[in-house]
């Protein structure tokens, strides 16, 4: 036994006591410091594995292959143990004296990293290259087990990405926290009140056209001017009520209408008294309405009725009554009437028909016998000439008869007019004097 022997002695101890250490420390999971750099620590494999998990894997069979084989390797791998021996120790039983001096260089520069063989499986050394082994063939089973694999693993949800704010997206995102109880009704009102301004502001609402019917006797031009609005006026601004007031104020007027025909038009109904008479009045002929009143300022050719002579006061009131009760066709007839009261009759009328034929009759009853005249006239037969009386029954004079000439006699005659019916046109003619003077003075 040789000097050393004692120190090397030591040392294999020394170095079977830190083997016991590491394969007790293997058993118990824990890992020493230059096996934690070496191999990592668990804390890291598990940070790595969370890793893997997050990260989504792509079915790749080049990627398939590579991990196949790293756990090959993995398995059939050599075991890294640190030699942590003195210097000038032995490591083995089989090393020789001569390899010392390299070995106490090895030591010198710090721990050896020794190899274990115990674990490979063919004992060979790690300089040995291994037997080229067959790739794994893939097959469509096993394809669609790795791909049932990966269905199974929990996928990563895609974060979405953040909103980009602008003003449109936030009016978007407040019309969106609105109630559809609220929003709906605002909406239809804002499209209403839209509405209603375009329709105020603009041309639409402007009035342009005037509808006037029913109007005989008085023109379309007075009934415009007192409508108090014209074409062209907003629909909402006339006044059809100050339009009627306006238009009834005329004595021919029995009834008007004005009424807004949307959207731009305005319509106007007329019914007027009916004419049953005309008045000689400075050239023309005014008519002389059924309610026995004159239309004065009304210059018209007389059309459906007769011309009526030297009536006034309460003659001309039973006048009316009486052509209210003639029919239309047989008051057209009619050409005029004269009233040619007498010492016998102070009632009477004479009448001049267009066909030629004298009528003498009685103001307060003549209307219903009128309406027999077709009948008269029948029996008298056309080539006969003469008076027809109905002014107490019903009779025909001819002109060569005593009657007849006595009729005729004061027939022509105009009678007096009544004293209050001189100070009543005596006082009409004051008035117009007055008022003559009155435009002559704002003239000058």
């Amino acid at each position: 036994m040789t000097g050393g022997e004692p120190g090397d002695m030591k040392d294999k101890e020394k170095i079977s006591n830190l083997r016991k250490k590491l394969e007790s420390s293997r058993d118990d999971g824990r890992q020493s410091s230059i096996e934690s750099r070496l191999y990592g620590s668990p804390a890291d494999d598990l940070k790595k594995e969370e890793a893997e998990l997050e990260r989504p894997k792509v079915q790749d069979f080049s990627t398939l292959k590579k991990e196949a084989e790293n756990k090959e390797e993995k398995k059939e791998g050599p075991r890294i143990l640190a030699d942590y021996t003195k210097k000038g120790g032995e490591v083995h039983d089989s090393m020789s004296s001569e390899e010392q001096p390299e070995n106490e260089n090895l030591q010198k520069e710090g721990p050896r990293i020794l190899f274990d063989y115990t674990k490979l499986a063919d004992g060979k050394a790690p300089d040995e290259e291994p037997e080229e082994t067959e790739a794994p063939q893939h097959t469509a089973a096993s394809d669609t087990e790795a791909a049932s694999k990966d269905a199974a693993r929990p996928k990563k949800k895609n974060k979405k990405k953040p909103k980009r704010y602008t003003r449109l997206t936030a009016l978007k995102e407040n019309f969106a926290s609105i109630p559809k109880l609220v929003l709906i009704p605002s909406l239809l009102f804002l499209i209403l009140f839209g509405t209603l301004l375009w329709y105020v502001f603009t041309d639409v609402s402007d009035l342009k056209e005037i509808n006037i019917s029913g109007n005989e006797i008085i023109s379309t031009e007075e009934i415009e001017n007192r409508l108090g609005f014209e074409a062209g006026d907003k629909m909402f601004s006339i006044s059809t009520d100050m339009a009627e007031e306006n238009i009834a104020l005329l004595p021919i007027i029995v009834d008007v209408t004005v009424e807004r025909d949307w959207w731009n038009g305005v319509d106007v109904g007329i019914d007027e008294y009916r004419a049953v008479g005309y008045v000689e009045n400075e050239g023309g002929y005014n008519p002389l309405l059924e309610n026995a009143r004159i239309l004065r300022g009304y210059q018209v050719t007389p059309s459906s009725g007769p011309l009526v002579h030297h009536f006034e006061g309460e003659e001309m009131d039973q006048l009316v009554d009486n052509l209210n009760d003639i029919e239309p066709e047989i008051l057209t007839g009619i050409s005029e009437i004269y009233y040619r009261p007498s010492e016998n009759s102070m009632t009477r009328i004479h009448i001049f028909m267009n066909d030629g034929q004298e009528l003498v009759a009685d103001y307060r009853d003549f209307g219903e016998k009128m309406n027999h005249y077709i009948g008269m006239k029948e029996e008298i037969g056309e080539g006969s000439e003469g008076i027809i009386d109905i002014e107490i029954g019903s009779s025909f004079l001819p002109y060569d008869s005593a009657e007849a000439r006595q009729i005729k006699e004061g027939i022509y005659n105009s009678p007096e007019t009544s004293g209050y019916v001189n100070e009543v046109n005596a006082s009409m003619n004051s008035i117009k004097e007055a008022l003559n003077e009155f435009e002559n003075f704002e003239d000058e």
